[in-house]
């Protein structure tokens, strides 16, 4: 067993280290500006149903509007109309503007190190009390 609880938290830590990495990847080092949410967007995927917000922005004096398309735009508590919410965008092309999504930012990533850490922390303490 503490094979199965050490193998599994290491498992697990490095999933969430992994998609913690990915996810920040996504707008790190890019430019940021606030844009406004203008209104929301109801997204279904298979059951899934979820709202995703609507945001206008602006990068050298050319207005954007970003329209999410994937439930991976929904937000637990979406912005409400009128909020100001940062997003990122490539120089290159200031219409592909992004997000930041706490569940995949954060939530899910820490998740994954925390009960990755606990499995690993018990499979530690069987070890020692089984030797």
């Amino acid at each position: 067993p503490t094979l199965i609880f050490v193998g599994l938290g290491l498992v697990l830590v490095s999933s969430g280290l992994t998609m913690g990495w990915l996810a920040r990847s996504q707008t790190h080092g890019l430019p940021s500006v606030e844009g406004t949410v203008v209104s929301h967007v109801s997204l279904v995927s298979g059951k899934d149903h979820c709202i995703a917000p609507v945001v206008s922005y602006k990068v050298k004096h050319q207005s954007y509007q970003l329209t999410p398309s994937s439930a991976w735009s929904c937000q637990f508590f979406p912005p409400s109309v009128g909020d100001t919410i940062l997003v990122f965008y490539p120089d290159s092309d200031p219409s592909d503007g992004r997000i930041p999504n706490f569940a995949l930012h954060w939530f899910v990533p820490g998740l994954f190190l925390g009960i990755g850490t606990v499995l690993g922390l018990v499979g530690g303490v069987i070890s020692k009390q089984s030797s």
